[in-house]
């Protein structure tokens, strides 16, 4: 793994972790090295608060993060100690700042998703990428749209872009992307211990966290009228019920669609599942940071459908999962993938299927 700031490449570094992820507005990085204040070169690249843009590159030359160092941290003892720098994507900042002042009022009316996400992020001088499965729901209008103070910008636009189920991701330039994921792709990969693919597979299936029926609701809005008080202005009250095929127990539950209008209470459901459906995660482990993908080495990166049996995880036969996010680690002697992989109808708001049956 390579760090790079300009057009220097650092890879004196003992140990490093680069974790890639799907459902964030960022992935993030960290890099231990012997730090030699002598080096005038260490220096700069070790100062604190320095902020360098800088490239994450695998040892093969693929770019996987293009980001900011944010955090330092040196030990001095008797014993020399490595010093460590870490931080995450460019569009990562959205989820510590909130939204400038210079853009209130937060009120985005009759602008569409993709409309109010460029308006947000263009001060922060991030790009914005729509993904064709997210195309048609980015570029629907929001009849009422208001934004509040204490929120970050990466927590409005994702509430907002909850109700249309669409994804806030990001790519290896640092771009904002708005998507619904490559959840209907084939099978990029198998994983199993008994071919020694994966070193060790672990499901966790957390019940407590899911219902056997959603209720969304959405109530009429409202805007303050001109002449004082409130009146209804637009849209009306919306109610979707979905079944989650998993739970076979009475447990249902209601949740509250906060933007959005009537049209998108439905797509408020199926993403509201999809949150549920998370709690059946897998943790896969591997001894390798590449797959073969049409005769070429790449790393192992998330929004890929991968292919998984593991009978002591109640996974019988070849079943797909999607990749959520990848953590790759290197220290002198190894280095370890470990891989978070949840249903594809987390993302694709298809019925799912039990698994488990």
């Amino acid at each position: 793994m390579k760090l790079q700031i300009g057009s220097k490449k650092y890879d004196f570094f003992n140990n490093f972790t680069v974790n890639l992820k799907f459902d964030s507005v960022g992935s993030t990085f960290r890099f231990d090295g012997v730090f030699d204040y002598t080096n005038e070169g260490h220096l700069e690249l070790f100062r604190p608060c320095s902020y360098h843009t800088c490239k994450i590159l695998s040892d093969k030359g693929d770019l996987l993060i293009t980001g900011t160092i944010l955090n330092n941290t040196f030990t001095e003892e008797a014993e020399p100690q490595l010093a460590s720098i870490s931080g995450y994507s460019k569009s990562g900042v959205l989820e510590d700042c909130k939204i400038p002042p210079k853009l209130y009022p937060l009120q985005f009316d009759g602008l569409t998703l993709k409309e109010i996400t460029q308006k947000l992020i263009t001060p922060f001088n991030i790009g914005l990428i729509v993904d064709g499965t997210a195309s048609a729901d980015a570029n629907a209008v929001f009849e009422i749209e208001k934004g509040s103070e204490s929120q970050s910008v990466k927590s409005f636009l994702s509430s907002i872009a909850n109700q249309k189920n669409i994804i806030l991701s990001h790519n290896s330039t640092g771009s904002l992307v708005l998507t619904k994921g490559k959840t209907q792709s084939r099978p990029i990969a198998k994983f199993s211990t008994s071919d020694g693919s994966a070193t060790k597979i672990t499901m966790n299936a957390n019940g407590q966290n899911m219902h056997s029926q959603i209720t969304v609701q959405k109530e009429p809005d409202i805007k303050d009228s001109e002449k004082g008080g409130t009146e209804i202005i637009a849209g009306n009250a919306g109610e979707e019920t979905i079944n989650n095929p998993f739970v076979s127990a009475f447990r249902p539950t209601t949740k509250t669609q906060s933007s959005g209008d009537d049209n998108d209470t439905s797509e408020a459901a199926k993403n509201a599942l999809g949150s549920e459906l998370k709690g059946i995660k897998l943790t896969i482990e591997t001894d390798r940071l590449e797959w073969l993908v049409n005769g070429r080495l790449e790393t192992i990166e998330p929004n890929r459908i991968i292919s998984v049996i593991a009978p002591q995880c109640h996974i019988f036969k070849a079943t797909n999962f999607f990749i959520e996010s990848v953590t790759l680690t290197g220290v002198e002697t190894s280095e370890k993938a470990v891989i978070k992989a949840v249903l594809p109808e987390v993302y694709n708001g298809n019925k799912p299927k039990n698994i488990f049956l």
